[in-house]
């Protein structure tokens, strides 16, 4: 599984992606604070190099934030469609448009 990976051998890139994947698992297994850690990790890593999946990791972290009701979850998602804004690709926009729709 995903915990299996070493990311040693891994690009910085590819390495932000898991860790935000890490992150969706564990607010998917329940664990709120450990998922919504490695996602605020992965964005922090991945605005270091510039990448604008740093906004794609941003929409999933609100996504997960608003299913599971927390607090912070209209100011993330608030937050994460401001800075979407400069994704143009159709399944990022697809995305920017379901968090759209989704009210905490």
């Amino acid at each position: 599984m995903i915990e299996r990976i070493d990311t040693r051998s891994l690009s910085d890139q590819q390495r932000f992606v898991i860790t935000a994947t890490r992150g969706l698992v564990q607010y998917r297994a329940g664990d709120r604070l450990a998922g919504r850690r490695l996602y605020e990790l992965a964005i922090a890593d991945a605005n270091k190099l510039k990448d604008e999946k740093e906004h794609v990791a941003r929409l999933y972290f609100a996504i997960e934030e608003v299913r599971a009701q927390t607090p912070y979850a209209e100011e993330l998602r608030k937050e994460a469609l401001e800075r979407a804004a400069v994704l143009t690709d159709s399944h990022y926009l697809a995305m920017i448009d379901r968090l759209k729709k989704f009210k905490p």
